[in-house]
């Protein structure tokens, strides 16, 4: 059982915000570890500098789960691995 289990209305809603912390939790390390800046990552993962703040600040509410697997898919990231 996860944080998410605990307040979210739903198991499938649960679901979806534990599959959006850990694509998000990727993308932050992968921006982290390469060392990129904001506008590096914004032209890598083809979104704005401000979207790439709100990742970086873990706006988890701001994405959807499609749009962070577009993002990993975008830097060769899992997003269907294992956590």
């Amino acid at each position: 059982m996860t944080i998410w289990d605990d307040i979210m209305d739903t198991p499938a809603e649960a679901e979806s915000m534990r599959a959006r912390a850990k694509i998000m939790r990727e993308l932050r390390h992968h921006v982290e570890t390469l060392g990129w800046s904001q506008p590096v990552a914004a032209g890598k993962l083809g979104i704005s500098k401000r979207r790439v703040a709100e990742l970086m600040g873990g706006r988890i509410s701001e994405f959807s789960l499609g749009e962070l697997s577009v993002l990993a898919d975008r830097v060769d990231i899992d997003a269907h691995g294992p956590s």
